[in-house]
């Protein structure tokens, strides 16, 4: 998954499961969601970023 993402170097890409937690993403993903993985809502270091924590409870949400 991690090579496909990575050869998406003009587009900005990202996966995530069905409860919106990003499991992947390429440089310009990593860039576009760079709030969503530095937030303080993330549960620990060790869990995944998600994008319905960020939205809802960040404060610095778009």
């Amino acid at each position: 998954m991690q090579q496909i993402l990575d050869s998406m170097a003009t587009t900005r890409a990202f996966v995530r499961n069905s409860r919106l937690h990003v499991l992947g993403t390429n440089l310009l993903g990593s860039v576009l969601y760079s709030p969503v993985f530095g937030s303080p809502t993330r549960a620990s270091d060790v869990s995944p970023p998600n994008v319905a924590r960020f939205r809802f409870l960040d404060p610095r949400r778009a």
